[in-house]
């Protein structure tokens, strides 16, 4: 079962969305209600399988999971949810014990509470914890927009080779040609590039394509130089 609450922050802003995991009914109506009293909307699960139809169906904030799961364990769950729709965690223990704090750090856990659950920490521990998801995502977001930075930048500069390589030109015009083509075709940059690093038959397409474009727009501006100068030969 799952349960939804719609709600706001006293500020207006939209409610935070946690998922809490336990398979025990008692435990899970408990911390449930003290999240919704504190503003938090919540949705319940009592198993992994549950929990995995909940995120695949709704933008959540934070999952508060119990370290003992039926089938799955707590951080088998969590690294998925973490893996796979960028969810962080707050794991729920009756036991204090090394290996098991260990297993969740190692699946990405932001906080341990040991049962039974003090609201007094509860609600302290969770906003704390959707503090640091939020920079864990901003950071992880960052990250990626490096990454494809990186990655658009090295492909970019594959297919200016290429372009050098097969049209015998230099560095800059055949930078130039890239960017003149891609703008005549309203693409991206990099995506022109890519389909030049594509299997030799597209490539050979594209360069080819570009080739034409570039001596196309070479001979526009000859006839355009050449009809200016005449008119002012004749001024």
């Amino acid at each position: 079962m799952d349960a939804f609450r719609a709600g706001a922050h006293p500020t207006g802003t939209p409610a935070h969305a946690l998922l809490v995991v336990d398979d025990d009914a008692l435990i899970t109506a408990t911390i449930s209600s003290t999240l919704r009293h504190a503003g938090f909307d919540v949705f319940e699960a009592s198993d992994a399988e549950r929990a995995l139809e909940i995120c695949s169906s709704r933008k959540l904030d934070l999952a508060i999971l119990d370290n003992q799961l039926p089938a799955v364990s707590g951080p088998q769950l969590a690294q998925v949810l973490r893996e796979q729709h960028a969810l962080h965690s707050i794991f729920l223990s009756a036991y204090d014990n090394a290996e098991l704090v260990q297993q969740a750090v190692d699946a990405g856990a932001i906080s341990y509470l040991l049962k039974p659950i003090d609201p007094l920490e509860l609600i302290p521990a969770v906003r704390a914890a959707l503090s640091r998801a939020s920079e864990l995502r901003a950071l992880a977001e960052r990250e990626g927009q490096l990454k494809d930075s990186l990655t658009a930048s090295r492909d970019i500069n594959a297919a200016v080779g290429v372009l050098m390589e097969r049209l015998k030109l230099k560095q800059e015009h055949a930078f130039a040609c890239l960017r003149s083509y891609a703008r005549a075709q309203q693409r991206r940059v990099v995506d022109v590039a890519r389909d030049l690093l594509h299997p030799i038959n597209q490539a050979h397409h594209v360069a080819s394509q570009i080739a034409a474009h570039a001596a196309s727009t070479d001979s526009t501006r000859s006839a355009s130089s050449s009809a200016t100068g005449s008119r002012e030969r004749k001024s």
